[in-house]
């Protein structure tokens, strides 16, 4: 008896888009629906994406060699110029490699170059050297109520045009309003001695700047153990510290003990970088027998300093700090301390210690072959997850 066939209904095929798509009868390609008007001429960009999905696709990125690329994109259309100066975010005038002549940066260029991008939140003049000046800096002032990330690296920039950038010069009146700041990288900065950064600027930054989180200040030299404090007084969403090559001693880093939210430390090549200087960054205490220049006590000194001394740290770092979340600590070119005491104190108190950067340590030479105290110590934390980078310079 033959099968009977069912015979099920015909699935329809017909295709079905999104209201704003269409399918041009003539073309083969999607376009759009526009509301511009009947005989306006469309790129080819523009019949597929939206204005604001074009300018995030081609102008969130960096603008490098500002004025060449500004050219580069009137050229194409105005309305791509429209679009670059809506949607760029990010600024990077750094010199490139292949740049023969040496960079100059004309302040009547930069001030158009701010008027026309007033989206900008990131800045990176680093490497500019004598070609950004304070000058420069002043310039970028309209930004500053915007703006996340201000990179000025090797660029000879001083106390008196970081103050007038955050509105805090003589004559002047101070803005109290706090300023969305994340990222300020003030490393190598140079100018004349008086005009160096130092106290005046940092307590402008610590005051208006709440939300930082990364401050780069290696081989500022006028940064002390002072400017550790003030620091570390209300910079409570701190991630970030370098200070490398800095006038800092075993008592900053105390201060920065403090910083509940900090994971990153670099304090390689400071005035007294040793193991005594780690293990009071991690502890928020340092023993008597360092005075305030950071140098341990010889038996001849006088007693009452060195009591007098002893009472201030102990009513200042007596209690063992929150810093236990720190991730890498760089201290390179250490003088001494490379012991089991300070491995078993990074043990204790930075539990989710990631990396430890030791390289070109200077003092005596550190057993870690045999099953000394050292290497046990080192292979504990090593086991807790902590990669160490050692090496051993003749000092």
């Amino acid at each position: 008896m033959p099968k009977s066939i069912v015979k099920y209904p015909r699935r329809s095929k017909r295709l079905t888009f999104p209201p704003p798509l269409q399918i041009s009868s003539r073309a083969s390609t999607l376009q759009w629906a526009s509301d511009n008007a009947p005989g306006e001429p469309l790129s080819p960009l523009q019949r597929i994406l939206p204005k604001d999905i074009i300018g995030h696709i081609l102008f969130c990125g960096y603008l490098d060699s500002t004025p060449h690329q500004v050219s580069a994109i009137r050229s194409v259309c105005r309305q791509f110029t429209s679009l670059a100066q809506a949607f760029s975010t990010s600024l990077d005038a750094r010199p490139r490699l292949s740049q023969k002549k040496k960079m100059t940066f004309n302040t009547r260029v930069l001030s158009n170059v701010m008027q026309q991008f007033p989206s900008l939140r990131e800045v990176d003049f680093s490497f500019l050297g004598d070609a950004f000046i304070d000058r420069h800096l002043q310039v970028l002032s309209p930004l500053r109520a915007h703006l996340r990330v201000l990179k000025l690296r090797g660029t000879a920039v001083g106390d008196k045009g970081l103050l007038n950038f955050l509105g805090c010069a003589k004559g002047t009146r101070n803005s109290h309003s706090p300023l969305p700041l994340e990222v300020l990288d003030l490393s190598k900065t140079y100018s004349k001695d008086r005009n160096r950064i130092g106290r005046i600027s940092m307590e402008a930054v610590v005051s208006l700047c709440p939300n930082l989180k990364s401050l780069l200040l290696s081989l500022c030299r006028k940064i002390n153990d002072d400017i550790m404090d003030i620091i570390a007084s209300k910079l409570n969403n701190l991630q970030l510290v370098d200070v490398s090559m800095c006038s800092i001693t075993p008592r900053g880093c105390c201060h920065l003990a403090r910083l509940s939210s900090l994971r990153i430390v670099n304090i390689s090549s400071v005035s007294c970088v040793n193991g005594q200087a780690i293990q009071s960054l991690v502890t928020g205490y340092c023993p008597p027998n360092y005075n305030k220049f950071g140098d341990e006590f010889t038996e001849d000194e006088d007693s009452t300093e060195k009591a007098d001394v002893s009472s201030d740290y102990k009513a200042a770092f007596g209690k063992i700090t929150n810093v236990s979340n720190l991730t890498a600590i760089t201290a390179q070119f250490a003088t001494s301390g490379a012991d089991e005491r300070l491995f078993e104190t990074l043990l204790r108190h930075a539990p989710h210690l990631k990396y430890l950067d030791l390289r070109n340590y200077l003092g005596d030479d550190v057993n870690t072959r045999s099953l000394s105290p050292v290497k046990l110590s080192v292979r504990k934390l090593t086991r807790n997850g902590t990669s160490i980078a050692f090496s051993r310079t003749k000092g």
